[in-house]
């Protein structure tokens, strides 16, 4: 067709559709009739379309307008205007143009401003309910929104911050499609954690939202993947909900320097992602309370008093202070050894070193940490003991010694002194004596069966060894009582009123299947917040099971082992 036909044929189009508008029938229009640039053969049929498109738009918009005040003139209130039960509160059914116009309308009749009809987000919680609408959400526990910093002071020293009520909690399973067994068993662990729960519910509920490149990526990922398994009224009749995807969670913390090394497909141990885990949200919490301004400490203290202040100014020390050293001290002092309980025979004060390890505080190590005593008795020495004082958030507990058939066998045996050769300060081969104890007891416990054990092979072996899971069987129970045996004089001093301070309440189990410590399946039995029910939880898999079950020692093969243990004090 010739250039002279085609510009014929679309001068006529345009005039038929012209005449075609002005009748007050004409309510639709067709695809042919947006002319798509495949039919603008010149420059100046472009143009014309062009300026037709904007007509048949504005004559459509003065249409719908029309029926809209028409419907809506007698009424004495403005009008709603409907939104999808699937769209976001900042989506319409309209077109951005056609929207445009009629908020503007909307708003000039009516009172609320633009801020009041569509927030903008300050705060976490509010990015969620956009990107995982619901259909009602939980009262917010506080008008205010803070720093983090500022919350995370509070939640760790404040009586009363955190929320005591149960949340409910509606069981998911997670979707594997890579190997990723390991990272579902952990989530679902902390999931069911309730103080732990607690508390990321809190940072997105009073904290400030982050904004465009995050210093929390860790913190953002977990709220916003953990954050959907929260239970709702649409949800009151469901007992399991679809299985959720975690490429989000995944690619999020793959960005991060600390996950780097993740690759899909690829099996990871699941108490090696439990610690990369919390040691990256402890730091991302300690630098935002690094981060406060002098002016928010000085404001924030001014609203304390008694202990709580006394404990914030305390801790705003110490992360200062540890923010521009090692973190480390080391100290002579003197020991009494008959408090102590180190040395059977000897004066009453010996000159010892510890050394510690001064740990900065966040609520993780508020609710995870704990402190562990190594006591190395060395005779003929400058220094007779050397006392070395190690936090922990996880607790890796040996389970090699033949003796080892409980939980609480594998605690006694943890303070049984053992001779180990060493040169003395006078240069003396001696054999000193080392003991181990638990200095500082956590709130949630959670306990590393150590099944994997390097072996030594032979002089005569070309190899340099390997790693062999121990498939022995520990026995535990749904309550422990930490043994005397193994916790420090120091502990018994300073927890004379709190007996119980050392029972805790199982709330969690990881167990490892396989034989090999190369690979293998994880799952993961966890506690409802109530403590009425456990669900056993593989993957997709989510099943209501008995408590008697999750204590019960049903692979003797060693095929299913337990493998972390998580303990809440009670």
């Amino acid at each position: 067709m010739s250039n002279t036909q085609t510009q014929s044929t679309s001068t006529h189009r345009i005039s038929s559709i012209t005449q075609t508008l002005k009748s007050p029938k004409h309510d639709t229009y067709t695809d042919d009739e947006r002319f798509p640039l495949y039919y603008n053969t010149t420059a100046a049929l472009f143009e014309a379309n062009r300026d037709l498109s904007r007509a048949i738009r504005k004559q459509k918009r003065k249409a719908l307008m029309d029926k809209f005040n028409k419907l809506h003139s007698k009424s004495e209130t403005p009008p709603i205007l409907p939104v999808s039960p699937a769209s976001t509160a900042y989506n319409t059914p309209f077109d951005s143009e056609t929207e445009t116009e009629i908020s503007k309308s909307t708003r000039a009749a009516s009172p609320a401003t633009e801020s009041e009809s569509i927030p903008k987000p300050k705060k976490w919680s509010d990015m969620f309910q956009a990107d995982i609408p619901r259909a009602a959400s939980p009262a917010p526990l506080a008008t205010g929104v803070q720093a983090l910093g500022l919350v995370l002071l509070r939640i760790m020293y404040e009586p009363g911050y955190l929320p005591k009520s149960k949340i409910p909690i509606l069981p998911h399973g997670i979707l594997n499609t890579g190997n990723i067994c390991f990272m579902n068993a952990i989530l679902q662990l902390l999931l069911y954690c309730e103080p732990f729960y607690n508390i990321l519910r809190v940072i997105s509920q009073k904290s400030a939202a982050s904004m465009g490149n995050s210093k929390t990526p860790l913190l953002d990922a977990t709220i916003l993947f953990l954050n959907q398994f929260e239970k709702t009224s649409q949800d009151a009749a469901d007992q399991v909900g679809q299985s959720l995807n975690p490429e989000h969670f995944y690619k999020s913390i793959i960005a991060t320097t600390r996950f780097k090394h993740l690759r899909w497909g690829q099996q990871e141990d699941a108490e090696e992602f439990l610690g990369y885990l919390l040691d990256g949200l402890h730091e991302e919490f300690v630098e935002s309370i690094c981060s406060l301004s002098a002016d928010e400490r000085t404001k924030l203290l001014g609203s304390v008093q008694g202990e709580t202040r006394v404990k914030m100014a305390s801790a705003l020390e110490t992360i200062s202070r540890g923010n521009s050293s090692s973190g480390s001290e080391e100290r002579e002092e003197s020991e009494d050894d008959e408090e102590d309980g180190w040395h059977e025979v000897g004066s009453k004060k010996k000159v010892a070193v510890k050394r510690t390890v001064e740990v900065r505080p966040s609520p993780i190590t508020v609710l995870f940490g704990g402190q562990f005593r190594s006591v190395l008795d060395i005779p003929k020495n400058k220094e007779a003991q050397s006392i070395t004082l190690d936090p922990f958030q996880h607790f890796q507990l040996d389970i090699s010694d033949p003796r080892a058939h409980t939980l609480e066998d594998c605690f006694k045996l943890l303070s049984v002194p053992e001779m180990i050769p060493y040169k003395s300060s006078t240069n003396h081969e001696v054999m000193a004596k080392k003991q181990c104890f638990l200095d500082n007891l956590p709130k949630v416990f959670i306990i590393h069966l150590k099944r994997f054990q390097y072996f030594q092979d032979d002089a005569e072996s070309d190899t340099y060894g390997r790693i062999e899971k121990l498939r022995k069987t520990i026995k535990y129970s749904r309550d422990l009582q930490i043994p005397t045996e193994c916790l420090s004089n120091y502990y018994k001093k300073h927890h004379k009123q709190a007996e119980s301070d050392n029972n805790y309440k199982l709330i969690g189990v990881v167990y490892h299947h396989g034989t090999s410590a190369a690979g293998g399946h994880y799952t993961v039995d966890v506690v409802t917040p109530d403590k009425s029910n456990w669900i056993r939880i593989d993957d997709t898999n989510v099943q209501m099971v008995k408590a008697e079950d999750v204590v019960a020692i049903t692979d003797v093969d060693g095929i299913k082992s337990s493998y972390i243990l998580m303990y809440e004090r009670v």
